[in-house]
């Protein structure tokens, strides 16, 4: 990326900063952060930490969740991943993010490779990192209103 696109991206992303984190949502494929007036898909992989714990990966949207593993007649074979609930990352976010009180951006870095962290005040960190070198929608941000894209991060920079 170049330094013009990391400043768009800085200077669009700069109205996340103090905005409260309003639902954590995995559709298909994809982990969607609802912000008060934002939005924000994750195509790319990610991770949720908090300190030093690693809470919520890209690819537990794949794993079973423990509850299906600790059943006695659970079988690999049938396993599918896209029944809600069934795997791990919607047992994840029951979890740890059914109450959202502290999720509010304190901080939000952009690196050169478009990859994003957003820390917020109760010390929860999210990493998205970008895994493609094509382009191919990594993470998008836009207004939840209008659904209009306000930035699109490809494996090759920012989409115009």
């Amino acid at each position: 990326m170049n330094t013009k696109e990391i400043r768009e991206i800085k200077e669009k992303l700069a109205v996340l900063n103090v905005t409260a984190l309003t639902g954590v949502v995995h559709e298909p494929d994809v982990l969607y952060l609802r912000f008060e007036d934002y939005g924000l898909y994750i195509y790319c992989y990610f991770r949720f930490s908090n300190g030093n714990e690693l809470i919520l990966a890209q690819k537990d949207m794949y794993r079973p969740s423990l509850a299906l593993l600790a059943q006695k007649d659970f079988d690999w074979d049938d396993f599918d991943s896209s029944i809600a609930g069934d795997n791990r990352m919607d047992e994840v976010i029951q979890e740890q993010f059914s109450s959202l009180d502290g999720f509010t951006v304190k901080k939000i870095k952009i690196k050169k490779t478009g990859d994003l962290m957003i820390t917020f005040t109760n010390r929860y960190q999210l990493d998205l990192r970008i895994d493609l070198t094509e382009p191919v929608t990594c993470w998008r941000f836009f207004e939840r209103d209008s659904d209009v894209d306000l930035l699109t991060v490809n494996g090759n920079g920012l989409e115009e």
